[in-house]
């Protein structure tokens, strides 16, 4: 049971035939031998996984069916159902290398990725929030790539203590 937060699963035949399921909110991720990611879903998202190799199948409690999902496929899910498939980012397991790959993202949708390897609140004044953001950034050093983005786009770092911080225009 995944009670917030991404996980990467690695998965293979098991000979005493046990599944393994894996739980995330309303969604219910079974693999059929492989290697994928799940993301719980949260109030700002909803559910993701993305299949690295093999196939896995999504279900939603208390809806009839499952998606079959083959290597380099995702789908979102919530208590409501589960989208149609897309393609599965390049990039999505970059968090397990401690990098936060990104390519030409909503500045506000990046700020809510790297938010979640920081404490307290980080926030975007929506005048800036469809800035797009291209990039590698090491998620154990969130500070370092707040400096970056003040250097680099038309923003500025406002913080309320060392738990409250705001990307606002320049």
């Amino acid at each position: 049971r995944l009670l917030g937060g991404e996980i990467m699963v690695s998965s293979g035949h098991d000979p005493a035939a046990r599944p393994l399921v894996v739980h995330a909110g309303p969604g219910r991720v079974v693999p059929i031998g492989t290697r994928f990611l799940v993301r719980a879903p949260d109030a700002s998202a909803p559910g993701q996984v993305v299949v690295l190799e093999g196939q896995v199948e999504l279900g939603v409690a208390g809806r009839e069916g499952t998606l079959r999902l083959p290597a380099g496929q995702a789908a979102r899910y919530a208590a409501d159902g589960i989208s149609a498939p897309e393609p599965g980012s390049e990039n999505a397991a970059s968090w397990t290398q401690g990098v936060l790959v990104v390519e030409r993202m909503r500045l506000d949708d990046f700020l809510v990725e790297l938010g979640r390897y920081r404490p307290g609140v980080l926030r975007c004044d929506p005048a800036v929030g469809a800035i797009l953001v291209s990039g590698a950034f090491p998620v154990a050093r969130t500070d370092a790539v707040l400096d970056m983005l003040e250097e680099t786009l038309p923003v500025r770092r406002r913080s309320l203590g060392p738990y409250w911080t705001t990307i606002a225009a320049r």
